[in-house]
């Protein structure tokens, strides 16, 4: 994953845009040792062109250690709704990702 580096999505909506570089490992600045980047997420509240992106910072660090501490938390902790959540967002993404693959195929709008 990690020599993946052209990672990019622009989303573009009715109510505005995101603009992202799909980044597992993050970092404060351009000069991390193992070469983590600064998050790179921009969102622009509306259509016009004349808004400006707002820069959305995350956690920097590892996203694999993210991930397994969060997972640790929730073993510990015995949190079932936690991995409820989980397994919903999974579905979430799967039909979202269908719903895609369909829109794209039929160019049609597919709401789910």
């Amino acid at each position: 994953m990690d020599t993946a580096n052209h990672r990019r999505a622009t989303i573009v909506g009715t109510h505005g845009t995101v603009e992202t570089e799909y980044l597992n490992h993050t970092s404060d600045s351009h000069t991390h040792t193992w070469g983590y980047l600064p998050s790179q997420l921009r969102v622009r509240q509306g259509i016009a062109n004349n808004i400006a992106f707002e820069e959305v910072r995350s956690a920097t660090g590892s996203g694999f250690r993210f991930a397994a501490e969060a997972f640790a938390q929730v073993v510990q902790t015995g949190d079932m709704a936690a991995i409820k959540r989980a397994a919903m967002a999974s579905h979430d993404i799967a039909a979202t990702l269908d719903a895609i693959q369909t829109s794209a195929r039929s160019g049609q709008l597919v709401t789910l």
